[in-house]
């Protein structure tokens, strides 16, 4: 008589290990042409090639599919992914990679992650939306500032206010970043220009300066307005931002022939490899040599 209550409470314990089971397994991960999210997350990007090279993008380009018909269900697998802490063995191998000379610098924290999440929203686009608000919270994170940019920078307009605010942040490294994701939205950053104008003036370190104008050269309908507050910097040469800042005016073609006789004074003012960067500038601008954008900054080295 008592085998009944004994099966009754097995299954009871059975019951409720397999419901903690699957709690510690985590959300069941989508699928896409027999793959798995994480199988494809791995093909998104690695530390061990360029991200421009021939075999990275021919890799990517169905991964970054996948992302795309995942859409907002991978949501939360991206930003567990860009959160978790590094691997003990991946550091332990950053170490000796430098420690015996065969890097140079070591990878940031979590550099594979983070730029697998940049390459995901890339692909998701405006449907990340629902991401923004962690996204934002990690612009202040040093680990996370970067890939947290730039992904709010894939997303689209949605992502201005957070950007924005970034972009005015006490510490240049959030500023720094900030103002790259702006620069992301092209158009869409176009609200962010007057005080982006009033910055350039104003910001006292000159990576964040040089963001800045990227920024402002990107906003094409904003144009007039940027050119002449960044001639400013032509009339007054510097080793940091003008050698960058002529290369991406001689990017816009004819379109900065505003600024060409600022440009031939500052050549005039200059010498060495900085007088042969506004030369070119000047010629590429003669030339009516244009671009869609201006280069630089780019999102995965």
């Amino acid at each position: 008589m008592r085998t009944k209550p004994v099966l009754l409470i097995a299954a009871a314990v059975l019951a409720v290990a397999g419901t903690l089971a699957s709690w510690n397994r985590g959300p069941r991960e989508p699928e896409w042409n027999g793959r798995t999210f994480s199988a494809w997350w791995t093909d998104l990007y690695s530390l061990s090639e360029p991200s421009h090279s021939a075999a990275a993008v021919a890799r990517r380009a169905p991964a970054q599919r996948a992302m795309g018909e995942f859409g907002v269900t991978v949501l939360p697998h991206i930003i567990d992914r860009m959160r978790a802490p590094d691997t003990e063995a991946r550091l332990l191998a950053d170490e000796w990679f430098t420690r015996t000379g065969l890097r140079q610098h070591p990878f940031p924290p979590g550099a594979a992650e983070h730029g697998r999440a940049m390459f995901a929203f890339q692909a998701i686009g405006p449907a990340g939306a629902d991401a923004i608000p962690h996204l934002r919270l990690m612009l202040d994170d040093p680990r996370l500032t970067q890939a947290a940019a730039i992904s709010l920078g894939w997303i689209g307009p949605k992502s201005l206010p957070a950007l924005a605010e970034a972009a005015q942040h006490r510490e240049a490294w959030v500023r720094y970043w900030g103002t790259i994701g702006l620069g992301w939205l092209g158009e869409g950053a176009r609200p962010a220009v007057p005080k982006l104008l009033a910055a350039f003036t104003t910001e006292a370190d000159p990576q964040v300066r040089s963001a800045i104008a990227w920024t402002l050269l990107r906003v094409r309908s904003e144009l007039p307005a940027s050119l002449n507050v960044l001639a400013g910097a032509l009339r007054a040469p510097d080793a940091d931002v003008t050698p960058v800042l002529a290369d991406w005016l001689g990017d816009l073609g004819p379109l900065a022939r505003p600024v060409l006789a600022d440009l031939r004074a500052a050549s005039r003012a200059t010498t060495g490899d900085l007088r042969q960067r506004i030369d070119r500038a000047i010629r590429r601008i003669e030339a009516a040599d244009v671009t869609t954008a201006p280069r630089g900054f780019s999102a995965v080295r």
